[in-house]
C-alpha cells in the first residue's frame, strides 16, 4: 500500500497518529532508545538535543511521557470546544 501526502511523499503531520502510537507504546513498555528517537522526530533537533542532555533512562522516559500527557490534555481542550 503506498501513502501519499499530495506532493509525491509522506509528511510528518500526516504520520503524526501512528507516530504518537508508537511514541505511547516505547514509554508503556519502558523502551528509551526509541521514545527518545521519536519524540525527536515530532518534536525537531532542539528538543531532541535537549531530552540527549537527559543521561538517566527514567527521566527520559518522564519527560517523553509527560510530554504525550501534554498532547492529550490539548487534544481534549481542542475537541471539546
Amino acid at each position: 500500500m503506498r501513502y501519499s501526502s499530495g506532493r509525491g511523499g509522506l509528511s510528518i503531520a500526516a504520520l503524526r497518529p501512528s507516530l504518537m502510537r508508537a511514541v505511547r507504546s516505547a514509554v508503556d513498555s519502558g523502551d528509551t532508545l526509541s521514545a527518545r528517537r521519536l519524540y525527536g522526530l515530532l518534536n525537531g533537533p532542539r528538543a531532541a538535543a535537549a531530552l540527549d542532555a537527559t543521561s538517566q533512562a527514567g527521566d527520559v522516559l518522564d519527560t517523553v511521557g509527560h510530554w504525550l500527557s501534554r498532547q492529550s490534555d490539548v487534544g481534549n481542550d481542542l475537541t471539546s470546544h
